[in-house]
């Protein structure tokens, strides 16, 4: 399983000084009312406000003009490290070669930090309904896997886009078919990557368990049902 850590301030510069140093390579995910595709590029130059990224695998004559201004997830990795970020094109420019945009530098830089904790993958569907803050319908995603700390979902890429970014705080809710027991619990966005269908993301949750979160009793309550049913489940060591 992965999971997002915030970096302080002065590591995220260092982070960004780094991927100017090494012309890192980017993978940038635009909300799709702006653009549907992934895309990915080098950094190639900036300074304490933006990064210049070379986008890459685009034809001559492709317009990206209608990126600017786009929210846009982004990932990149240095030393081994996955870094992930979420931040807004200051600037692009079609006419040259290849083309460029410019990213507003983030206020916030996340390192996905590996945690081996025991999930279990259920074999029968397992709808989850996944609310935003300032959303009340919400959508839904098929649970991937599942345990007493979060949960794995395959979601539409583009329902995602709109929707969800790394730190969001959003409430899933989702009932084990075994019990019958409905589960209402507020989680964070902690990872986001892309799967062998270019249409789903595969979109990680954590619990969350802080003052305002979720109740003891809750998160009992679901390794109880865990426990009670392994016998309908797979055990799985997978990341999200």
């Amino acid at each position: 399983m992965l999971v997002a850590l915030d970096l302080t301030e002065r590591q995220a510069h260092r982070v960004l000084a780094q991927a100017r140093q090494q012309r890192a390579r980017m993978e940038i995910e635009p909300r799709p009312e702006h653009w549907t595709a992934l895309l990915w590029g080098t950094v190639v130059d900036g300074d304490e406000h933006q990064m210049r990224v070379d986008v890459q695998g685009l034809g001559p004559d492709t317009d990206i003009t209608p990126l600017l201004g786009a929210t846009c997830d982004v990932r990149v990795m240095l030393s081994d490290q996955l870094y992930m970020f979420s931040t807004f094109i200051v600037d692009v420019r079609r006419d040259a070669a290849p083309h460029w945009l410019s990213l507003a530098n983030p206020q916030i830089i996340q390192v996905a930090n590996r945690r081996r904790v025991l999930r279990k993958a259920p074999t029968e569907p397992i709808p989850v309904r996944i609310v935003p803050p300032d959303s009340q319908q919400g959508q839904l995603g098929d649970l991937a896997n599942i345990g007493a700390g979060g949960i794995g979902c395959r979601m539409n890429r583009k329902d995602v886009g709109e929707l969800l970014l790394i730190g969001d705080k959003v409430q899933v809710e989702f009932v084990l078919p075994w019990t019958g027991e409905l589960f209402t619990l507020p989680a964070t966005v902690c990872t986001k990557s892309s799967g062998s269908d270019p249409e789903q993301l595969a979109v990680g949750f954590e619990f969350v368990t802080a003052p305002g979160g979720a109740s003891t009793s809750d998160l009992d309550r679901l390794r109880r049902a865990l426990n009670s049913e392994t016998s309908r489940l797979t055990e799985m060591n997978g990341d999200l």
